[in-house]
């Protein structure tokens, strides 16, 4: 039986008087990519935000790793790329990743080699992070999320932002880690499209609120069964028509 890396039950969480999460419940199956999909202003980046333990929520239950009450060793096993990713922007990409290596007591060249080796970023880690592109920059947040060998990778909105050409290559990049890593990994997206190449679950969230989950291979039987409902009921008007 597959376990849960995030179980919610009846979470609720309000900033400065605003609802932004609203008895959010969900399951997050270990080494899956999520795509949590809903519109602008529905509550992603505060669902996400409350996961990672930047934010606690004011009720329900969050469990990490089957621990209804996560220490701060759980939520360590968390990396996050947010939109507005908090780097050192006059510093180069290599010096950032070894202040966090060193912050989390992990600090070895190889570790950091790595992780610009994966994320496509190995020829530019001497730049200043406040040059890089939109596109490189996400790399480099991914970079920054796995120099702590998290075990749940948690990427906003920041695939969005970026040419479809340039998704496709982070969705490669996120479906390598993976499956090399075992990670689990949640994508906060507006659309499913944007990530239709990489999911294996969708949680579609509206007015904060989780209102389905389902796995990839339900979204693609569901027009198929589509289809031959059609058929069929042409079929059936047909032969009404003959009697």
């Amino acid at each position: 039986m597959q376990k849960n890396a995030i179980v919610a039950q009846q979470l609720y969480h309000s900033n400065h008087g605003n609802v932004m999460i609203r008895n959010v419940s969900m399951a997050v199956p270990e080494k899956e990519i999520y795509a949590l999909v809903g519109p602008n202003g529905c509550g992603k980046t505060s669902l996400l935000k409350l996961l990672s333990g930047f934010e606690k929520p004011e009720r329900g239950i969050l469990a990490l790793f089957g621990n209804p009450e996560p220490s701060f060793e759980e939520y360590r096993k968390v990396g996050i790329v947010l939109e507005h990713g908090g780097f050192y922007e006059q510093m180069s990409a290599r010096a950032n990743l070894k202040m966090k290596a060193l912050a989390f007591g992990n600090y070895k060249k190889e570790l950091i080699a790595e992780a610009l080796r994966l994320t496509g970023l190995d020829k530019a880690a001497r730049k200043r992070v406040k040059s890089y592109s939109p596109e490189q920059r996400v790399r480099f947040g991914i970079a920054m999320a796995v120099i702590g060998s998290p075990k749940i990778l948690l990427i906003d909105e920041v695939l969005d932002g970026i040419s479809e050409e340039e998704r496709a290559e982070i969705l490669k990049i996120l479906k390598r880690l993976n499956k090399k890593y075992r990670l689990t990994i949640v994508i906060a997206s507006r659309e499913t499209k944007n990530l239709r190449e990489a999911a294996t679950w969708y949680g579609i969230m509206r007015k904060g609120v989780v209102v389905s989950q389902f796995q990839a291979e339900e979204s693609k039987e569901k027009p198929k069964k589509q289809k031959e409902n059609d058929r069929e009921n042409g079929k059936k008007k047909g032969r009404r028509k003959d009697d």
